[in-house]
């Protein structure tokens, strides 16, 4: 067999002027290229390729180990395309968090600006946020309040108690 009857057309010149340079110089080459199976079609397979020399240094034979790479090939193939398909995934769950996140920013800025009184509490009813004018209505800080009921806002005897019922 002659390297052209096992390597595709396109593949020769490559083989002939890098692949064999490089063997013939250095002894060995390894890396990938094709080869053509019995049926005329091409197949990637993993390549060593040895020089063996003569005592003198003159290339006396060539020999090859080839594997057939085949499935995986088709394997990476699978994983750049499912590594595609995750990235544009990233990018719209990127941009769908982004825009959550810029409408929470707006709810925020509206419970925080809001000329209302507002409580936030979790689903056992204690409260996680006020807002300032609830603060200001009332006399406690967020810091105060946080962990407790909205029970803590009725009317009470103490300075706080009378402020809120004053407004």
């Amino acid at each position: 067999l002659k390297i052209a009857d096992v390597h595709p057309e396109s593949k020769n010149l490559m083989f002939k002027d890098k692949i064999l340079d490089i063997a013939m110089r250095d002894g060995v080459w390894h890396g990938e290229c094709e080869l053509i199976n019995r049926d005329g079609h091409t197949i990637p397979v993993s390549m060593i390729l040895i020089a063996h020399k003569s005592p003198s240094g003159e290339v006396d034979i060539l020999s090859t180990i080839s594997r057939d790479i085949t499935e995986l090939k088709k394997t990476q193939d699978m994983l750049l395309n499912t590594n595609k398909y995750l990235d544009l995934r990233v990018q719209e769950r990127t941009a769908e968090l982004n825009d959550a996140n810029e409408r929470l920013r707006k709810l925020s800025r509206a419970v925080e600006q809001s000329p209302s009184a507002i409580i936030i509490t979790d689903l056992e009813g204690k409260i996680e946020h006020i807002n300032p004018k609830l603060t200001r209505l009332s006399g406690y800080t967020l810091e105060e309040v946080v962990g407790k009921r909205p029970s803590i806002f009725k009317s009470g005897s103490g300075i706080r108690g009378r402020f809120w019922r004053m407004t």
